[in-house]
């Protein structure tokens, strides 16, 4: 059997509804917060992915210049870089490919690295 008591009363009748008009008024604030933090984790997969690209061209024109760069920011900024190990003695298209991949998996990579980002800075960023 449920017994509603006059404190009960006052929680149903004036609580809950101050509550939800609360958090209807807070819910436009948190959505103006979150795509703030869906532009920071969008900003990091885009760095992510040109980054693994800036590379390419960067170890390529040192190739090309018959220099021999250490392979240490590479493995430190583009991590995924390692799977061009398979992509080697392969043609063109198939190294573009290849990379597009690569980058793909980089852009994935940062933006993990860009959600803990935002998750941290939810609560601390105020609305517009």
């Amino acid at each position: 059997m449920y017994y509603v008591t006059h404190s009960m009363g006052f929680v149903v009748l004036v609580l809950i509804p101050t509550v939800l008009v609360l958090w209807r008024y807070s819910k436009k604030r948190r959505i103006q917060r979150l795509q703030k933090s869906i532009r920071v984790v969008f900003a990091f997969a885009v760095t992510g992915f040109a980054m693994a690209w800036f590379l390419l061209a960067v170890y390529a024109v040192a190739h090309y210049l018959k220099l021999n760069p250490s392979s240490m920011p590479l493995a430190y900024l583009c991590p995924a870089s390692i799977m061009a190990l398979g992509i080697d003695s392969a043609s063109l298209l198939i190294g573009l490919l290849g990379w597009l991949f690569i980058s793909i998996s980089n852009a994935v990579l940062y933006s993990v690295v860009g959600m803990l980002l935002g998750a941290v800075l939810f609560p601390l960023w105020k609305s517009d």
